[in-house]
């Protein structure tokens, strides 16, 4: 222990050559951080391309909560029956709404599905289907949600 004490003294009063790293620690320590590096890389892209589908996912969420509130608002009978498409901006993008109002829908999953716009107003419900498509082309289905409307006696 006394030892240890007189050469911390005398490394003080006299310092050594050791006033920094080596060229060869330097390249040991460059080289270690760059493999850690290239082994992240792909963790960090992975997880940012996550995080930006989660985000899209939660934009098409609520883009198609407040489609089916507005909805909501109006008469089963006075909403127009067919294929409407309009385009919205949210959390700074596009986004493409596919809204099908139809009294029969069928074939949901298909690319443009079955849709019986037959007016008529012995069926009291509509089936609506709202489809999120990403704004740019080609249109990337996001989120897709169907119910049904009726109205109550």
């Amino acid at each position: 222990m006394q030892n240890l004490g007189l050469k911390i003294i005398s490394l003080i009063r006299h310092p050594s050559a050791q006033k920094g790293f080596t060229l060869t620690e330097s390249l040991v320590s460059m080289i270690i951080l760059s493999i850690t590096l290239t082994i992240m890389f792909p963790a960090f892209m992975i997880f940012a391309m996550e995080n930006a589908d989660k985000r899209n996912m939660s934009d098409a969420i609520a883009l198609s909560n407040n489609v089916l509130d507005n909805l909501r608002r109006s008469r089963i009978t006075t909403v127009p029956l067919g294929n409407t498409i309009t385009t919205k901006e949210y959390s700074g993008k596009t986004y493409r709404i596919n809204q099908y109002v139809c009294v029969e829908l069928s074939n949901v999953n298909a690319t443009t599905p079955t849709c019986n716009t037959a007016s008529s107003n012995s069926y009291p419900s509509r089936d609506i289907l709202i489809r999120i498509e990403k704004g740019s082309s080609p249109h990337e289905k996001i989120y897709q949600v169907e119910t049904v409307f009726s109205s109550l006696r």
